[in-house]
């Protein structure tokens, strides 16, 4: 196949040009897309203190007391299971028969350490995701350096 002297093309410099191009508007948008992963960590560490309180505050509720036994749930990020849950009484035997246990009024797979006192209020939580951790002290969220 013969090529006219009419027909034209793209020149090897044109093309360089546009790849060049291609690859500059591909990093800036990289690095607009990059500033938002792991951003929801704070947000889904903060979620998971607010269902352990809520939990907390609805078995204080429904039991009708004042007080429950100070308590730690979760280890290192790790999704609580029941077990867990079963072995963390928070309402002992003088409130109710039997006593009663957090998992009654909580799904078993909230994630991270959580510590509660006696009126119970988180005290402490640790919530690690997305390559980066968060700690609560009972006022305020901070991010742990790893």
């Amino acid at each position: 196949m013969r090529i006219s002297k009419t027909e034209k093309g793209f020149t090897l410099i044109e093309v360089l040009i546009v790849v060049l191009i291609l690859g500059i508007l591909t990093t800036v948008v990289a690095l607009r897309v990059s500033g938002f992963l792991g951003a929801g960590t704070e947000e889904m560490a903060r979620t998971q203190l607010s269902t352990l309180q809520t939990a907390l505050s609805s078995a204080m509720a429904v039991n009708v007391v004042d007080a429950v036994i100070p308590g730690t749930v979760g280890v290192d990020g790790n999704s609580m299971t029941p077990t867990d849950a079963e072995s963390c009484k928070i309402l002992d035997s003088s409130s109710i028969e039997g006593g009663e246990y957090l998992h009654a009024y909580i799904q078993p797979d909230i994630k991270g350490k959580w510590s509660w006192n006696e009126q119970g209020i988180v005290i402490y939580g640790q919530y690690s995701g997305g390559g980066k951790t968060y700690e609560y002290n009972g006022s305020k969220w901070t991010r742990v350096e790893e």
